[in-house]
């Protein structure tokens, strides 16, 4: 009996705390819990993301759920383990988490079933994943699932059990975060716009590609020119075609979806490799090789990996226990997105055209053509040629576009053209214009015909109508200072420019008759620039240079430049022409005849006095009478050159022996000469008496 007594009181021991567990409020610390119990935040304290209950909540050895205090211990560290960063959220009697769970290894997963037990991992080990299809959801959480903070995973937690695609068994009624009160403040922010970005950016995505050709010299995307064979241009890699790829990928909602790298590969073309989307389309450029006579096909693919799918995974709980564990979804797997676009190029042919002006030096107002020949057609192919005349004020350089200044003078088109060579119609030039002109041609895209055109200011296609200036010019004598100087007044000159002017003095004896070379004695050239204004006119003046007597000339001469021949004036042209007369002579020969009309007597011309020789006493004789010749008076018209030799000197070689003194100067002369005498007595006599002393 006592054996059975003592059997009984062991097997109570045992089973008490078993009873005691099992009559508790919550068995196994799930997503519901009565009020007080571990987990529930107090009433206006922060969410410190699993929350443990207060001691003031606990009774001393027994814990939240009426269980020993040390079981309550162990539960709410697996607790700890499972709960993701998120808020608790009680109703009534029930609470449930919004925030994410650790159920699964290296993901967070999000309870569907708001009420029901807590999803631990031994209830998922082993199971295999379903897919439901909800593109917001799945944005949603493969976007931001990742992150650390509660207010986001509350949301996403919100998200999940309100997503009407998802099966739920809610053993509660469910909110928007906004509704649940200001610990949820934060998360309702989270909410409304994680919302509204899964709207905008939510698959499925679409990847769109186009391919086009580019349209040959027109307006549009820079697409570089290069010179071709003939003096004309195509587009850059002549060898081949150029089209362009336009890729974009977009959402759901048509929105873009910008940064996203897509991998690229072209057949049939080179391109790049990789693009990064934008908020626009992406345009890349790709080059096809020439067809030629056969035709040809262009394609490119293009693949978006890595993103967002529109479905997510849905884990079910198993095993013991499973019928009242809450199921749990998490991210789905990232998708994929492909296109492809083709572009068939037809056989097509090249056509190049050489030109060349119909002169290189045309007249004023006269009729220009381009001589041009085609190459490149096919057999039975005709185009039509469009030939442009252009003016240009300054010698033009070869460039793809019309320089600054340049002007259009007309447009002629040859149409059905083939292969060879013909003239253009003719266009006519102003007959005041001046400069450069040059011809352009271009031949429009046809089926089957690639566009061409030629580059400006080809040498070959261009001519000038020069420039010719010319100078009028006035010569001055000074006759005080028996100097000529030049004015000179240049017209019809290049505006702008700068001329090299020199003038030279001729000078001749005989009156100058005007003619195209040049004779007499040229003096020193002058040597100088002038600017021409805009008007072609310039000015300029010439240096004095003295002038000998007879006559001075001037001839004027303009070198050539860019744009203009050189020019020179005629030698002898009366404008540029002075004359410089001799002084008439006052001084008649002495040959002269003494039965001419009464003479003028020139005043006497003084000698120094000469000292006679002692053994040569001086002599007297008459003077003869000085005559003076008559001025005859001179004839009108040019005379005959005098010479400007000076007289001659009493002292020079050439002059003629000195008349006798006469008068007072001879009177003079013989009284020195007898104080001379009288001097050397008395010196005589005074010596002789020493010697006798």
């Amino acid at each position: 009996m006592k054996t059975r007594t003592a059997l009984a009181y062991v097997l109570v021991l045992l089973l008490a705390p078993l009873l005691v567990w099992l009559a508790a409020p919550a068995q196994a610390l799930g997503a519901t819990a009565p009020p007080g119990s571990p987990g529930t935040p107090a009433p206006g304290s922060p969410d410190p993301g699993t929350q443990q209950p207060t001691a003031a909540e606990q009774a001393p050895g027994v814990d939240a759920y009426g269980a020993p205090a040390e079981l309550g211990r162990a539960l709410s560290a697996n607790e700890q383990t499972i709960l993701g960063p998120g808020h608790w959220h009680r109703q009534g009697a029930q609470r449930t988490w919004y925030g994410s769970y650790r159920s699964l290894a290296n993901r967070n997963a999000y309870c569907i079933d708001a009420g029901m037990l807590t999803p631990y991992p031994k209830y998922f080990a082993g199971v295999k994943p379903s897919t439901v299809r909800t593109a917001r959801t799945a944005w949603a959480l493969a976007a931001h699932s990742d992150s650390g903070k509660a207010d986001v995973q509350a949301a996403l937690s919100a998200i999940v059990k309100l997503d009407a695609k998802i099966p739920h068994r809610h053993r509660m009624k469910v909110h928007a975060p906004s509704a649940l009160g200001a610990n949820f403040a934060g998360a309702a922010k989270q909410y409304a716009a994680i919302t509204r970005d899964a709207k905008r950016l939510a698959g499925p995505y679409r990847l769109r590609v186009a391919l086009a050709p580019v349209p040959r010299l027109s307006p549009g995307p820079a697409v570089p020119l290069t010179a071709a064979a003939g003096g004309g241009q195509t587009q850059a890699g002549a060898a081949g075609t150029q089209l362009t790829a336009t890729i974009s990928l977009t959402a759901a909602s048509g929105a873009p979806l910008p940064g996203r790298r897509v991998e690229l590969s072209t057949t049939g073309a080179q391109g790049p490799a990789a693009i990064t989307t934008a908020a626009k389309p992406v345009t890349v450029l790709l080059t096809a090789p020439d067809t030629g006579t056969k035709a040809a096909t262009v394609a490119l693919s293009a693949r978006a990996k890595d993103l967002p799918g529109d479905a997510v995974r849905l884990y079910r709980a198993h095993g013991r226990g499973s019928s009242t564990v809450q199921n749990i979804v998490t991210a789905g797997p990232p998708v994929a997105v492909s296109a492809r676009a083709e572009h068939r190029l037809p056989a097509t042919s090249q056509p190049r055209v050489t030109t060349r002006i119909s002169t290189a030096e045309p007249a004023p107002g006269a009729r220009l053509h381009d001589a041009f020949t085609v190459s490149g057609l096919a057999k039975g192919q005709r185009v039509t040629v469009e030939h442009t005349l252009w003016a240009s004020p300054a010698k033009p350089q070869r460039t793809q576009q019309p320089a600054q200044g340049t002007a259009k003078i007309g447009t002629v088109t040859s149409k059905g053209v083939g292969n060879g060579t013909q003239d253009s119609p003719s266009l006519a030039l102003d007959r005041g214009y001046r400069g450069w002109v040059y011809w352009t041609e271009r031949i429009a895209p046809a089926p089957g015909i690639r566009a061409w055109r030629s580059d400006h200011g080809i040498a070959e296609e261009t001519g000038l109508v020069p420039w010719t200036p010319q100078a009028t010019t006035t010569a001055a004598l000074d006759n005080t200072a028996n100097t000529s100087t030049d004015a000179i007044a240049v017209r019809g000159a290049r505006p702008g420019s700068r001329l090299r002017v020199t003038a030279t003095p001729y000078r001749t004896d005989t009156a100058p008759v005007q003619s195209a070379s040049a004779s007499g004695t040229p003096g020193e050239p002058q040597a100088f620039d002038v600017t021409v204004g805009t008007d072609g006119t310039a000015r300029a003046t010439t240096r004095p240079v003295p002038v000998d007597i007879g006559w001075t000339t001037w001839v004027v001469r303009i070198d050539g430049g860019e744009g203009w021949k050189a020019w020179q004036s005629e030698w002898g042209i009366p404008a540029e022409t002075v004359h410089r007369a001799p002084t008439p002579s006052t001084t008649a020969p002495t040959t002269a005849p003494a039965t001419t009309a009464p003479a003028t007597t020139a005043p006497p011309t003084t000698a120094p006095p000469v000292t006679p020789s002692p053994s040569a006493p001086a002599t007297t004789t008459a003077p003869a009478p000085e005559t003076t010749a008559p001025v005859r008076p001179q004839a009108p018209g040019p005379q005959p050159p005098v010479s400007e030799a000076p007289a001659p000197q009493p002292d020079s070689p050439e002059a003629p022996s000195r008349l006798p003194r006469t008068g007072t100067q001879a009177q003079l002369i013989t009284g020195g000469a007898l104080i001379l005498i009288g001097g050397g007595a008395v010196l005589l006599l005074a010596t002789a008496r020493r010697r006798r002393d």
